[in-house]
Protein backbone atom coordinates (compact mmCIF):
# COMPACT_ATOMS: atom_id res chain seq x y z
CA UNK A 1 0.00 0.00 0.00
CA UNK A 2 1.16 3.61 -0.98
CA UNK A 3 2.55 5.83 2.15
CA UNK A 4 2.87 9.63 1.59
CA UNK A 5 5.70 11.21 3.67
CA UNK A 6 6.49 14.33 2.58
CA UNK A 7 5.33 14.55 -0.70
CA UNK A 8 6.47 11.69 -1.79
CA UNK A 9 4.53 8.25 -2.36
CA UNK A 10 6.69 5.20 -1.27
CA UNK A 11 5.57 2.15 -3.38
CA UNK A 12 6.62 -1.36 -1.72
CA UNK A 13 6.34 -4.56 -3.88
CA UNK A 14 5.74 -7.88 -2.43
CA UNK A 15 8.46 -10.03 -4.27
CA UNK A 16 6.41 -13.57 -3.50
CA UNK A 17 3.46 -11.95 -4.92
CA UNK A 18 5.04 -10.62 -8.69
CA UNK A 19 5.02 -13.41 -11.48
CA UNK A 20 8.49 -14.94 -11.91
CA UNK A 21 9.23 -13.32 -15.38
CA UNK A 22 9.45 -9.93 -13.49
CA UNK A 23 12.96 -11.09 -12.90
CA UNK A 24 14.62 -9.15 -10.03
CA UNK A 25 12.25 -6.06 -11.12
CA UNK A 26 10.52 -6.05 -7.17
CA UNK A 27 13.66 -6.76 -5.13
CA UNK A 28 15.21 -4.20 -6.84
CA UNK A 29 12.10 -1.72 -6.50
CA UNK A 30 12.61 -2.39 -2.78
CA UNK A 31 16.12 -2.05 -2.85
CA UNK A 32 17.49 1.40 -1.23
CA UNK A 33 20.80 0.25 0.14
CA UNK A 34 23.87 2.24 -1.29
CA UNK A 35 25.50 -1.09 -2.45
CA UNK A 36 22.81 -1.35 -4.71
CA UNK A 37 22.65 1.88 -5.87
CA UNK A 38 26.56 2.40 -6.73
CA UNK A 39 25.89 -1.24 -8.67
CA UNK A 40 23.30 0.61 -10.38
CA UNK A 41 25.40 3.32 -11.25
CA UNK A 42 27.93 1.30 -12.79
CA UNK A 43 25.58 -0.94 -14.88
CA UNK A 44 24.05 2.24 -16.37
CA UNK A 45 27.50 3.72 -17.41
CA UNK A 46 28.32 0.65 -18.81
CA UNK A 47 25.16 0.40 -20.88
CA UNK A 48 26.23 4.10 -21.60
CA UNK A 49 29.93 2.76 -23.07
CA UNK A 50 28.25 -0.05 -24.66
CA UNK A 51 25.02 2.01 -26.00
CA UNK A 52 28.07 4.56 -27.59
CA UNK A 53 29.46 1.63 -29.23
CA UNK A 54 26.40 0.46 -30.48
CA UNK A 55 25.27 3.90 -32.07
CA UNK A 56 28.54 4.08 -33.61
CA UNK A 57 28.17 0.54 -35.02
CA UNK A 58 24.64 1.59 -36.17
CA UNK A 59 25.29 4.86 -37.89
CA UNK A 60 28.40 3.18 -39.61
CA UNK A 61 26.17 0.08 -41.05
CA UNK A 62 23.26 2.67 -41.77
CA UNK A 63 25.62 5.49 -43.54
CA UNK A 64 27.91 2.25 -45.41
CA UNK A 65 24.36 1.46 -46.56
CA UNK A 66 23.29 4.54 -48.09
CA UNK A 67 27.21 5.05 -49.65
CA UNK A 68 27.12 1.73 -51.06
CA UNK A 69 23.91 1.87 -52.98
CA UNK A 70 23.24 5.62 -53.29
CA UNK A 71 19.97 5.33 -51.98
CA UNK A 72 17.67 5.12 -48.88
CA UNK A 73 18.27 8.50 -47.77
CA UNK A 74 14.18 8.25 -46.78
CA UNK A 75 11.10 6.20 -47.25
CA UNK A 76 11.19 2.67 -47.35
CA UNK A 77 14.95 1.90 -48.69
CA UNK A 78 16.18 3.64 -45.42
CA UNK A 79 13.60 1.46 -43.14
CA UNK A 80 15.49 -1.53 -44.69
CA UNK A 81 18.86 -0.11 -44.05
CA UNK A 82 18.02 1.12 -40.80
CA UNK A 83 16.93 -2.47 -39.75
CA UNK A 84 19.72 -3.82 -40.67
CA UNK A 85 22.07 -1.46 -38.76
CA UNK A 86 20.10 -2.05 -35.97
CA UNK A 87 20.14 -5.88 -35.90
CA UNK A 88 24.23 -5.44 -36.52
CA UNK A 89 24.17 -3.21 -33.65
CA UNK A 90 21.95 -5.60 -31.51
CA UNK A 91 25.03 -8.88 -32.00
CA UNK A 92 27.02 -6.27 -30.69
CA UNK A 93 25.16 -5.13 -28.07
CA UNK A 94 24.13 -8.63 -26.66
CA UNK A 95 27.92 -9.71 -27.00
CA UNK A 96 29.33 -6.84 -24.57
CA UNK A 97 26.20 -6.52 -22.26
CA UNK A 98 26.54 -10.23 -21.89
CA UNK A 99 29.88 -10.48 -21.11
CA UNK A 100 30.31 -6.58 -19.18
CA UNK A 101 27.72 -4.43 -18.12
CA UNK A 102 24.92 -7.01 -16.68
CA UNK A 103 26.24 -9.80 -13.97
CA UNK A 104 24.81 -13.08 -15.71
CA UNK A 105 22.57 -15.65 -13.79
CA UNK A 106 24.88 -18.87 -13.96
CA UNK A 107 22.35 -21.47 -13.89
CA UNK A 108 20.41 -19.49 -16.45
CA UNK A 109 19.57 -21.20 -19.96
CA UNK A 110 21.40 -19.54 -22.70
CA UNK A 111 18.85 -20.09 -25.07
CA UNK A 112 16.09 -18.55 -23.30
CA UNK A 113 18.65 -15.89 -22.37
CA UNK A 114 19.45 -15.13 -26.40
CA UNK A 115 15.52 -15.23 -26.89
CA UNK A 116 14.69 -13.07 -23.92
CA UNK A 117 17.53 -10.02 -25.38
CA UNK A 118 16.18 -10.69 -29.04
CA UNK A 119 12.53 -10.32 -27.75
CA UNK A 120 13.44 -6.67 -25.81
CA UNK A 121 15.33 -5.99 -28.79
CA UNK A 122 12.68 -6.80 -31.40
CA UNK A 123 10.01 -4.50 -29.12
CA UNK A 124 13.41 -1.71 -29.24
CA UNK A 125 13.60 -1.97 -32.87
CA UNK A 126 9.94 -1.10 -33.23
CA UNK A 127 10.45 2.11 -31.39
CA UNK A 128 13.92 2.72 -32.31
CA UNK A 129 13.37 2.49 -36.50
CA UNK A 130 9.60 3.64 -36.36
CA UNK A 131 11.19 7.08 -34.73
CA UNK A 132 14.20 7.19 -36.58
CA UNK A 133 12.00 6.71 -40.25
CA UNK A 134 9.53 9.10 -39.33
CA UNK A 135 11.67 11.41 -38.42
CA UNK A 136 13.97 10.66 -41.88
CA UNK A 137 11.08 10.91 -44.02
CA UNK A 138 8.47 13.53 -42.74
CA UNK A 139 10.60 16.25 -40.96
CA UNK A 140 13.42 17.81 -43.09
CA UNK A 141 16.77 18.97 -41.91
CA UNK A 142 16.67 21.84 -39.46
CA UNK A 143 19.22 23.59 -37.20
CA UNK A 144 21.69 23.92 -39.92
CA UNK A 145 22.33 20.02 -40.96
CA UNK A 146 23.33 19.02 -43.82
CA UNK A 147 20.72 16.91 -45.73
CA UNK A 148 22.59 14.10 -46.57
CA UNK A 149 23.45 13.93 -42.89
CA UNK A 150 19.61 14.07 -41.88
CA UNK A 151 19.51 10.13 -41.65
CA UNK A 152 21.91 9.78 -39.45
CA UNK A 153 19.88 12.82 -36.87
CA UNK A 154 17.52 10.41 -37.41
CA UNK A 155 18.79 7.00 -36.38
CA UNK A 156 20.17 9.31 -33.27
CA UNK A 157 16.17 10.29 -32.30
CA UNK A 158 15.63 6.82 -32.67
CA UNK A 159 18.40 5.58 -30.52
CA UNK A 160 17.39 7.90 -28.12
CA UNK A 161 13.67 6.70 -27.76
CA UNK A 162 14.54 3.23 -27.52
CA UNK A 163 17.71 3.44 -25.20
CA UNK A 164 15.21 3.60 -21.74
CA UNK A 165 13.33 0.85 -22.54
CA UNK A 166 16.18 -1.41 -23.72
CA UNK A 167 17.97 -0.74 -20.34
CA UNK A 168 14.88 -1.81 -18.00
CA UNK A 169 13.84 -4.88 -20.04
CA UNK A 170 17.80 -6.19 -20.05
CA UNK A 171 18.22 -5.31 -16.58
CA UNK A 172 15.50 -6.70 -14.81
CA UNK A 173 14.38 -9.65 -17.31
CA UNK A 174 17.16 -10.50 -19.88
CA UNK A 175 20.16 -10.38 -17.11
CA UNK A 176 18.23 -10.64 -14.08
CA UNK A 177 19.50 -12.84 -11.29
CA UNK A 178 16.23 -14.57 -10.33
CA UNK A 179 16.45 -18.21 -10.91
CA UNK A 180 14.66 -19.04 -14.34
CA UNK A 181 12.81 -22.34 -14.68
Amino acid sequence: MPRRRANVIEIRVNPEKCPPHLGNLPGALNSSTSSWNGALVRQIFRFGVVGAINTLVDLAVLNLLIFLTHTGRAGAMYALFKTIAFACAVFNSYLMNRSWTFARAAEKNPMLEGAQFFFISILGAVVNVGSSWYVATYTHPSWGVDPKWWPSVAALVGTAFSLGFNFVGYKFWVFSDAKQS
